[in-house]
């Protein structure tokens, strides 16, 4: 057994047993700071205590290996419990909402065409930007220009009447909306819902009798890809003729700037111009301001 080195271990030290004859060993550290002769029944006691505590170690080892499993499976339920918790809560919001926006729809449903009292509808097409940290990092509003006076404006316009069809809040504005922007307001691809409305009676007359107003704050979720929704307004023209507006893009309620979308005449693809200073119809400003602090105040979270 001449020529045997074992590495043995005590009080969390390493050291070396090595045999040098039949009689001895030779106990040593890496530094040589311990250097010593042990017989045989002596370096048979520092292997036993050398084995004694790695079993130990070892223990220790497995014990807080234990602890650390334990605490990321509490970890782990907790966070497991507050994401139900939180999934429930919003849940419960997204419900509310639907209810509340269903509710809002046969209201505005409800609100006949009255020849007696002709009413203007607004629509209020609001698309949430990028969600971060809980909270949508931009806001946008659906604005078309007038082709007439190149002014910046919310999609809308008067009920009609005629011998076919008499049409209420909710359908005008429907075709208002889908007639300006090409963007169908009952297309289930879309996610719409009503936000809130309001319905009054102006300060206008109309062929000489009192105009009333309905200004109607919706959300669309999923908007349709740029390119998809360039296509759709460009419908427009086979729903009016002649088309009443010439341009959309997307008003931003921080800075007040129009994102617009166009084509760019030279390489035929879509681009964005950004204008800072647009021309507003002075009735843009005065709606979008019914709807504005709502429009701030949505929880983007629940989505």
């Amino acid at each position: 057994m001449n020529n045997c080195t074992l590495n043995v271990l005590l009080n969390m030290k390493k050291y070396k047993l090595e045999k040098i004859d039949k009689e001895q060993w030779r106990f040593y550290d890496s530094d040589n700071t311990v250097n010593l002769l042990l017989t045989n029944e002596n370096a048979k006691k520092v292997y036993l205590n050398s084995y004694n505590e790695k079993i130990k170690k070892i223990a220790n080892e497995t014990g807080r290996l234990d602890n650390i499993r334990e605490e990321l499976e509490l970890k782990r339920a907790e966070d497991i419990r507050r994401a139900k918790e939180r999934e429930k809560k919003e849940l419960q919001k997204v419900n509310k909402l639907i209810r509340k926006s269903d509710k809002i729809k046969q209201e505005l449903k409800n609100i006949p065409y009255d020849e007696n009292k002709p009413i203007v509808c607004v629509g209020v097409v609001q698309k949430l930007g990028m969600i971060k940290n809980n909270s949508a990092t931009s806001n946008e509003i659906f604005v078309v220009r007038q082709k007439r006076d190149k002014k910046w404006m919310l999609p809308g316009g008067m009920l009609e009447n005629s011998l076919t069809d008499q049409e209420g809040v909710f359908s005008g504005l429907s075709r208002e909306i889908l007639e300006e922007t090409g963007l169908d307001i009952n297309n289930k691809n879309y996610y719409t819902k009503f936000i809130d409305y309001k319905y009054f009676k102006t300060k206008k007359q109309y062929n000489d009798k009192p105009l009333y107003a309905c200004v109607v704050h919706m959300l669309v979720v999923e908007f349709p890809q740029i390119d998809k929704l360039f296509k759709l307004f460009e419908t427009r023209t086979q729903l009016q003729n002649p088309p009443e507006t010439d341009k959309w893009g997307f008003y931003n309620i921080s800075s007040k700037n129009i994102r617009v979308i166009e084509t760019n005449s030279k390489s035929k693809t879509l681009r964005q111009v950004i204008v800072k200073n647009p021309k507003y119809r002075s009735d843009f400003q005065k709606n979008l301001s019914k709807v504005i602090d709502s429009c701030n105040k949505i929880n983007t979270g629940i989505f």
